[in-house]
């Protein structure tokens, strides 16, 4: 039994290492909430940057119509439920790190030129628009520099869009229920 649970914390750890990373490196509880179409998901989790343990776990069923369109159209609802698994599993963490559908996100490969490292992020918001079918105005937007190619001069880029409104969706349920989102991922990713 007790090589069992070394062995599923061990693939824990592997599968979630990336996500730990995510964590600052003060001990305190986060908390990762999962807003699907049917129910919350909710992780409870103490620790700093790869170390974590799990302090708690549970699931909480939503209304069919909570969740249309990959936004959270009932606000109240999704609350609920949010606040029922906090008094349930008397969570004590209130920083969230949470995800957005992948459906709802706009994912673009793309190269930009440059000739400068440090312009690269004025190249990259200057040039987003002709990448994003999307007004950059209605989006959050972020990169990940894949590939850096000084003889090129060239940069591969990853663009990630979201509209406001299904980010702000997700992020008001979660104040409302009065926690506080520190990290919004894609669930692709």
């Amino acid at each position: 039994m007790v090589a069992a649970k070394r062995t599923r914390g061990n693939v824990l750890k592997k599968t979630l290492g990336s996500f730990l990373s995510l964590f600052p490196l003060a001990e305190k509880n986060y908390l990762s909430l999962d807003i699907g179409s049917s129910s919350v998901k909710m992780l409870e989790v103490r620790g700093t940057g790869r170390e974590m343990r799990i302090m708690s776990a549970g699931l909480a069923p939503l209304p069919s119509n909570a969740i249309q369109g990959n936004t959270v159209q009932d606000t109240a609802a999704v609350t609920t439920a949010i606040r029922a698994l906090l008094e349930q599993h008397k969570v004590k963490g209130t920083d969230v790190v949470t995800v957005v559908p992948g459906p709802a996100v706009i994912i673009k490969r793309a190269t930009f030129p440059t000739h400068d490292p440090a312009t690269l992020e004025e190249t990259i918001f200057f040039e987003a628009g002709n990448f994003i079918p999307e007004s950059l105005e209605n989006v959050n937007l972020d990169y990940q520099v894949l590939d850096y190619d000084t003889e090129a001069e060239s940069a591969e880029v990853l663009l990630v869009a979201v509209r406001k409104d299904v980010i702000n969706s997700y992020i008001s349920a979660i104040q409302d229920a009065g926690l506080s989102p520190t990290v919004v991922d894609v669930d692709y990713f």
